[in-house]
């Protein structure tokens, strides 16, 4: 174990890194992952590859970290109770519960709700 200390990123380093995750979700709207390249996220993105290789490994990085942003939007509360959940799902007025309230659905149903990583989820 290294006695170092993990530094929280700079700023600089967290909009750089926000616009590389950004760019990706660009580019999927117009493109299969396998069509992506380093230099077209590079070039959207205006940073050097150099840039892109300090804080990324290869494009499936990325969109490993993009599956996690997205997953903590959809796990706003993941301690709600099942009996809640099917008491509100056998009622009349379940629809306006859960459109009020949608912790009453699936993760991966929140994650496609949030239009920012609906693409992560388009069929090909």
């Amino acid at each position: 174990m290294s006695n170092i200390k993990q530094r929280k990123p700079d700023r600089r380093t967290t909009y750089t890194i926000n616009t590389i995750k950004d760019v990706l979700l660009e580019l999927l709207k117009k493109e299969t992952f396998d069509k992506i390249t380093v230099s077209n996220i590079c070039r959207q993105a205006k940073i050097t590859r150099t840039t892109f290789y300090l804080h990324f490994s290869n494009i499936t990085d990325v969109l490993d970290e993009l599956l996690k942003d997205a997953l903590q939007v959809g796990e706003k509360n993941p301690n709600h109770d099942k009996d809640n959940i099917i008491s509100t799902l056998t009622k009349k007025e379940y629809l306006e519960k859960i459109q009020k309230n949608d912790i009453l659905l699936p993760v991966c149903q929140r994650i496609i709700n949030s239009s920012k990583y609906r693409v992560l989820f388009k069929v090909v």
